[in-house]
């Protein structure tokens, strides 16, 4: 989805269109991924019979690296507790969300470090669950979503890194089949330069992120490569014990608070605000 959105943004931003309408849709009727594609036959066939075709779970490779963060910085699984229970109280406030609807019960730190081992130390709770959703999203001009009913979200700028295959996410040449720890972080800080760039912005003019995708573990990586509150690498873990709910801010009236994993509405939705990186007084 990512690479469609950017495709999108960069092809109004250049002027090849006005608005582009980005759709996705995600199916897993069995209840479980991959089971479709490479998987379903039966051999593997180039260098994913090394990476996905060993018979591990999809977060494998973000354990490995996860493992090797605890052991580099002396950090410890259980740090991680705030944060998915803090972003398990925010997806419960989004009314249209699968939680909010079918399991509205809030996570307790318990549960969490309770949860069985998926590929250590990722638990069971640190994976995306397998759904079945669609998603679409609007890429216009900024004059054309000036008078929109909704108040249009504006895309200031974006990166990324890896090959369009998807056989690597990384920026820099990954020396075996699976990138290192230090090789994902160096990845991290290379894109949190570059999206901080594209929109004119320093990592302390925010106030919350949203850095999601499928594993918990990595967004620890993630957030240390954007500077994120000022962390640095290996500080992550020490910020989720921190007040992350952004209810500090109430409590301390002219404070930032530094809000992880904030719940965001149906109307963040991104669209292009001119070229990247042209944004002046605006």
């Amino acid at each position: 989805m990512s690479m469609a959105l950017a495709a999108a943004v960069e092809a109004v931003g250049e002027g090849l269109t006005h608005t582009c309408v980005v759709v996705k849709g995600w199916h897993n009727l069995e209840g479980r991924y991959n089971h479709g594609g490479p998987n379903s036959l039966p051999t593997v066939s180039g260098s994913r019979k090394w990476i996905g075709g060993m018979a591990g779970p999809a977060c494998y490779r973000t354990a490995m690296q996860f493992q090797r963060y605890l052991e580099k910085y002396k950090k410890s699984h259980e740090m991680m507790a705030p944060f998915v229970v803090n972003s398990r109280r925010n997806g419960l406030l989004f009314p249209e969300g699968y939680f909010a609807q079918h399991r509205p019960e809030p996570l307790t730190p318990e549960e969490y470090n309770d949860a069985r081992w998926i590929a250590k130390p990722a638990n069971l709770l640190d994976n995306d669950m397998p759904v079945h959703t669609s998603a679409a999203y609007v890429i216009t001009t900024a004059e054309r979503a000036g008078d929109l009913r909704q108040k249009p979200v504006y895309v200031l700028g974006h990166a990324g890194a890896g090959e369009l295959t998807g056989r690597s996410y990384s920026s820099v040449n990954v020396r075996s089949t699976i990138e290192t720890l230090e090789e994902v972080e160096e990845t991290a800080a290379s894109n949190g330069r570059k999206i901080l760039e594209a929109a004119g912005i320093r990592a302390n003019d925010l106030s919350f992120e949203n850095m999601y995708d499928g594993f918990t573990l990595f967004h620890v990586f993630h957030i240390e490569g954007l500077g994120f509150a000022g962390i640095k690498r290996g500080e992550a873990l020490d910020l989720f014990q921190t007040d992350i709910s952004g209810r500090a801010r109430d409590r301390a009236p002219g404070t930032r608070s530094r809000r992880s994993r904030s719940d965001l509405g149906p109307d963040h939705a991104f669209r292009r605000r001119r070229a990247l990186g042209r944004l002046s007084g605006q």
